[in-house]
């Protein structure tokens, strides 16, 4: 804050504050006691009217009561509620003219009365002032009857009748005629308003005070406003009243004070009410009349208070011309120094105070710029070497969590760096790998607790979300009393160098098929976690190994074989703790080592486990195979404290469990003997080097199909072992139709989580998607990384399938379009190599060729079955006979119908011409030659006693070899009618 704000507000605050608090003390008590007084008075004003107008209703009680209680009343009363009259008419008129003479003197008595009446149990009026009225029917509201009934007085609310007083207003007081306690009728007076006139004019309280006197419903008796009618609720001008009103009668207090406005005048009110009768009496005031002398000696203390303003800045204004100015200049000059330039300087021309500090300015300002030239050329030197080297450079301050990197960070990771809170923000934004982090804060912990130097390795994260592995090499510059103020460090890209080291640690430690531990790395670990070993431990080794398993590689091929031990390698590992060891250490047998048990129960759950795991993997769906396991286990220290004791106890048992009939496990105890149960068939199979999928996959894939019985089968184990191999999400085939105009998803293997669509693509039509075969190049094959690139009609069929990236090969047959195999990955996109492109080509084409052989296999079958159907319905003996050695090659049914022993294989003439040894004499093939392909003949069959006419035809058979076609039709009755009867045997007639 400048001083001389400073000096202003000073002089302001003990000048004007004191003032302002004596004034504020004063005004308040003034208000305060104002607003009280306003408000009794109101209040006594309300009060003394109620007061008055209810000693008026309990007169007018009073009055009612003794004429009610006159002798000559009651009795009068009583006899006209009396359904048999015990007074003669003219005892009862003269009653009644007593009565009516009574009431109408004390109505003469009062000038506000209008009338008085009687009126019996039956609300009739029997007497009155009024003449006229008796004889008619009272119209009292039942509630005031119910009062009345229940000996209570009764004050009505304000009414207005046309059939009264020309309907003014008035209203009725009323109290009931009560014989030995028990209703008889009701004495009633019926009162003017003069009353209220006169209440009215003889008050007065403040200029603007006035009364309102309501009754029960809300009309307005009286009233000196000049806003209100005859009732309430009818107020012209915009109120509150009416509300406050309301919230009054809901209210349980006999009297209080209200706030409400008319015509936006605000005023105070107090509200009065009248017991036993609803009625209401209200005083109020205008809130201006005695606002006015507060607000008036407000306005002359604010007077007082801008004089003593305007004193005090006079008094400053001079002050400031003495102090300020010099006081301006030097800060005007620091802020030119905040911007960067030094080269401002104060001008001062007195020998004083302000003189000596100008001069000691414009020497630091002479020094600074001297500095900052330095500093730009340190600077400079700073920025040129950050650029030339590939290193990050930082600089982080530990005193306000801050950190600055050279600018080619932004170059190597992508994104801006972090320039505050560096710690806590580069742990919440995973700048720094999760797994790296508590590494990356031991470091900085470490030199903020003065620690001169120190490096790291750990991952940072790059723009894309991965992380890349950094050398971070950090030193600490401290202050002159040795504290730790800044470290500067520097980040060096050494991912390639770290990954190639971790791929050949990778490489010298696993497996290459199946990634698990390696022989010798197994044997290492498990070794180190012996010696490592406290008395108390208990660790177990498992022997595992694959029954039959050279039975897989011998029907199946070794690629099968690879993507069983890789199946069965991967649910070993999911059925044991991240800190177990496993490993493979021969072609099918693995070893596990579980640390540090707690019982021998984890130990059998295991067990039982894994062979749960070799029943239920790959138990060879329409394959003549089986996959099962046996284990032997061995327990540390019991069976031995050292790697070859264990494996040696847990050998055995794993042999003994094969003997025992294989698929079970066994632990070593001493009842197993030192022996080696191999089998000859495993011994081979452990010699049998499995080849690999990439050198050999012509021959798995050939050596798959021609031993597979079924090609459908093979098609489906060649997908699942493609694609588990390539981890694709889904492998399929899809073949067109006869016609060429659909196509269905024939074959189809998903992934882990990926969705048939086999189900959905069946007879999809071509003309949906358009010339398919276009989108194939010359070499058959349809690649795509990215599916959105597509036709709009081609996307909208892909995208639904889940599918990012996939890759098409064509089915041709003769160079025609016959369908597609196809690989999708639903998972990312992908972009396939080179290789892998041309061995997934490679694969579809021998898929492409046993498929097209299969469906022609298939449509020569089903013509084949449809031939044979044709045949088997014909109404004639047919069959089929090879020339030469007359063998049988198909019989009809017809011909089986007659000759149920016939079989094909049979010679003819021993199958139809009951076992004869040599071919007939007469027979139509012997009349076929070169110049006649068909000849038939009419013969008498004495086996079968039937004439028939036969037919012979020369054909081609299925191997090319040339056969004869024989066609009988059954002529026997033809001949019957020419009285031919049993003829020779073979006796030709045509």
């Amino acid at each position: 804050m400048k001083i001389k704000r400073v000096v202003l507000t000073a002089l302001l605050l003990f000048s004007v504050l004191p003032m302002l608090a004596v004034a504020g003390i004063c005004v308040g008590g003034f208000t305060h006691n104002s607003i009280y007084m306003a408000q009794e008075n109101v209040r006594t004003a309300a009060m003394v009217q109620a007061k008055h107008l209810e000693n008026f209703f309990e007169q007018r009680e009073v009055n009612l009561k003794v004429a009610a209680r006159l002798p000559s009343v009651l009795q009068f009363t009583v006899e006209s509620n009396r359904a048999e009259p015990q007074m003669s008419e003219e005892e009862y008129r003269a009653y009644q003219q007593m009565v009516s003479e009574v009431l109408q003197i004390r109505q003469e008595e009062q000038d506000f009365l209008i009338r008085m009446s009687l009126v019996n149990r039956d609300n009739i009026v029997i007497a009155s002032s009024d003449a006229e009225m008796v004889g008619e029917k009272t119209l009292m509201p039942v509630d005031y009857a119910q009062q009345l009934r229940a000996n209570r007085y009764v004050v009505s609310s304000v009414e207005k009748s046309d059939r009264f007083l020309s309907g003014q207003k008035h209203f009725v007081v009323a109290c009931p005629v009560l014989k030995d306690g028990e209703y008889q009728g009701t004495m009633i007076y019926a009162m003017n308003m003069h009353y209220f006139e006169r209440l009215l004019e003889d008050t007065g309280f403040f200029e603007t005070g006035t009364f309102i006197v309501l009754d029960g419903n809300g009309t307005v008796a009286a009233t000196s406003s000049p806003y209100l009618g005859d009732r309430i609720d009818q107020i012209g001008p915009a109120n509150t009243l009416t509300e406050q009103i309301e919230q009054i009668r809901s209210q349980d207090g006999e009297s209080g004070l209200f706030d409400y406005s008319i015509d936006n005048v605000n005023k105070i009110g107090c509200y009065s009410k009248i017991a036993d009768t609803g009625w209401v009496v209200i005083s109020a005031v205008d809130w201006s009349e005695f606002m006015a002398p507060i607000q008036d000696t407000i306005l002359l203390i604010l007077g007082l208070l801008v004089l003593v303003v305007f004193l005090v800045i006079v008094l400053f204004l001079y002050a400031s011309r003495v102090i300020s100015k010099p006081m301006n200049q030097l800060i005007t000059s620091i802020r030119q120094l905040q911007k960067g330039d030094a080269s401002y300087r104060v001008e001062y021309d007195q020998k004083n105070e302000f003189g000596e500090i100008g001069a000691a300015f414009n020497d630091l300002m002479d020094q600074v710029a001297r500095d900052n030239e330095a500093l730009r050329t340190s600077e400079e030197r700073y920025r040129i070497v950050s650029e030339l080297s590939e290193n990050v450079i930082f600089e982080y301050n530990m005193q306000d969590d801050s950190v600055f990197h050279s600018h080619n960070w932004l170059d190597k990771f992508g994104y801006t760096p972090i320039t505050h809170d560096f710690i806590q923000e580069a742990i919440d934004r995973k700048i720094v790998h999760p797994d790296d982090q508590e590494t990356f804060q031991t470091l900085f912990t470490e030199l903020k607790n003065g620690r001169k130097s120190g490096g790291v390795d750990l991952r940072i994260r790059i723009q894309d979300g991965s992380y890349i592995w950094c050398s971070v090499q950090a030193t600490t510059i401290f202050s002159d009393d040795g504290k730790p103020l800044k470290v500067v460090g520097k980040l060096t890209d050494i991912d390639e160098r770290k990954r190639e080291t971790e791929t050949l640690l990778s490489r010298a430690q696993r497996d290459t098929l199946t990634g698990l531990y390696n022989k010798g790395t197994a044997e290492r670990l498990i070794s180190s976690c012996l010696a490592a070993s406290q008395p108390g431990d208990m660790h177990a080794l498992f022997a595992i190994d694959v029954d039959n398993f050279k039975a897989v590689n011998d029907n199946l091929g070794h690629l099968f074989g690879d993507a069983v031990l890789s199946e069965i390698s991967s649910k070993i590992t999911g059925q044991f703790r991240s800190s177990d060891i496993v490993g493979r250490i021969g072609g099918d047998e693995f070893v596990v080592f579980l640390k540090n048990l707690r019982s021998l129960d984890l130990v059998y759950e295991k067990a039982e486990a894994m062979i749960d795991v070799f029943r239920h993997s790959f138990t060879g769906q329409n394959m003549d195979y089986k996959i099962s396991g046996s284990i032997g286990i061995a327990l540390y220290p019991r069976d031995g404290k050292t790697y070859p004791t264990l494996f040696k106890n847990a050998d055995n048992a794993l042999y003994c469990a094969k003997n025992q009939g294989k698929d079970g496990f066994r632990i070593y105890d001493d009842s197993i003997e030192e022996a080696h149960y191999a089998l000859e068939l495993e011994q081979e199979e452990k010699r049998d080097e499995a080849k690999p999928f990439r050198d050999h996959v012509s021959e798995y894939i050939f050596q798959i199909l021609y031993e597979a019985k079924d090609v459908r089968s093979a098609v489906r184990l060649i997908l699942d072992i493609v694609g588990r191999y390539y981890n694709v999400s889904r492998a399929y085939v899809f073949e067109n139709s006869e016609d060429d105009l659909y196509c269905n998803n024939t074959f189809e293997w998903c992934n882990e989580g990926i969705e048939p669509q086999a189900h959905r693509l069946q007879k999809v039509p071509y003309r949906f998607i358009g010339d398919y075969e276009s989108n194939f190049n010359e070499d058959g094959i349809f690649y795509c990384a990215d599916i959105s690139t597509l036709p709009e009609n081609l996307y909208g069929i892909l995208a639904p399938q889940g599918i990012h990236s996939m890759l098409q090969c064509a089915i041709l047959n003769d160079g025609k379009f016959k369908g597609y195999v196809g690989f999708d990955e639903c998972r990312d996109y992908r972009l396939w190599t080179k290789e892998e492109i041309g061995t997934l080509t490679f694969i579809s084409k021998i898929l492409s060729t046993f498929l097209l052989k299969m469906r022609a296999q298939d449509r020569l079958e089903k013509s084949y079955q449809i031939t044979k159907t044709v045949l088997d319905t014909q109404d004639m003996w047919t069959y089929v006979i090879r020339k030469n050695t007359y063998e049988l090659l198909f019989i009809n049914k017809k011909t089986k119908e007659l000759a149920p022993d016939a079989q094909v294989g049979d010679r003819c003439y021993h199958a139809f011409w009951g076992g004869r040894e040599s071919p007939c004499e007469v027979c139509p093939m012997k009349g076929i030659d070169r110049d006649h392909d068909r000849c038939t003949m009419e013969i008498y069959n004495t086996t079968f006693h039937v004439w028939t006419s036969a037919t012979a035809a020369k054909m081609n058979w299925t191997d090319d070899s040339e056969v004869y076609l024989l066609c009988c039709t059954d002529i026997t009755r033809y001949k019957r009618r020419e009285n031919l009867q049993d003829p020779h045997d073979g006796e030709e007639k045509a």
